[in-house]
């Protein structure tokens, strides 16, 4: 029992020095994710986002929680990112830089796996980092026009119908709940994978993560939904 307490303690060590080193290369970084195993305050929230952003010239890192978001000088936020890491079990982890990505997470028997994926086309920091930018949606980060056309949550110009807002944000949410995923899949190449959702109801989740997922890992995906009735709206 006493090597296997070791040999985590050693790779979480290496792990948080690998998410820290990444995290603040100002030069590359450009987001993180981290999902805790349980919640880290009062409003049942287990994931932190963190990203750089320029405010007067300065380079402060953004830590979002729920609602609440602050802005911290380096040396501020590495104590910060330490004491989560460090206080706080870790589910998952990712971390966005300009050329690559860093995938992670602890296993129920407590190992520590970790994967790396190289981007093709490099990203620039710097569009990212305005204070105001607008959010970063991971619908917004493939051409996903026909799909939301399609699945009836955009008008035919492209807008975000007014009543379906909510249920664009919760597709948001869900694919950047499956994006901690992203950089595991890419280790099984080429083959296809089978995407099954049981009480897919209309389908919104899973025609979403079928697009984002072929478009973000170049895997082909074979989507199943299964469901007692499933409504014909989409034309299929």
């Amino acid at each position: 029992m006493q090597t296997k307490i070791t040999d985590f303690t050693a790779d979480w060590r290496a792990a948080v020095k690998e998410i820290t080193d990444r995290i603040f290369d100002v030069q590359s970084f450009i987001s993180a994710t981290i999902t805790f195993k349980t919640p880290l305050g009062p409003d049942d929230n287990p994931t932190v986002r963190i990203r750089a952003v320029e405010i007067k010239d300065d380079t402060l890192w953004q830590f979002v929680k729920g609602s609440e978001s602050s802005n911290q000088p380096r040396h501020e936020a590495i104590r910060t990112l330490h004491g989560l890491l460090i206080t706080h079990p870790v589910e998952t982890f990712h971390v966005q830089t300009a050329d690559r990505d860093l995938h992670g997470r602890i296993t129920k028997k407590g190992r520590v796996l970790i994967s790396h994926s190289r981007r093709k086309l490099n990203r620039d920091p710097s569009k990212t980092r305005a204070h105001d930018r607008d959010k970063d949606y991971p619908l917004a980060r493939f051409d996903s026009a026909k799909l939301l056309r399609i699945l009836g949550i955009a008008n035919t110009d492209g807008t975000i119908k007014p009543s379906m807002n909510a249920k664009y944000r919760q597709v948001n949410e869900f694919l950047r709940l499956l994006d901690t995923t992203v950089g595991e899949l890419r280790k099984i190449g080429a083959r296809p994978l089978r995407l099954v959702d049981i009480g897919c109801g209309k389908a919104y989740l899973s025609f979403s993560a079928k697009a984002y997922l072929e478009a973000t890992t170049q895997i082909t995906v074979n989507l199943v939904g299964i469901d007692s009735a499933i409504p014909n709206h989409l034309g299929l």
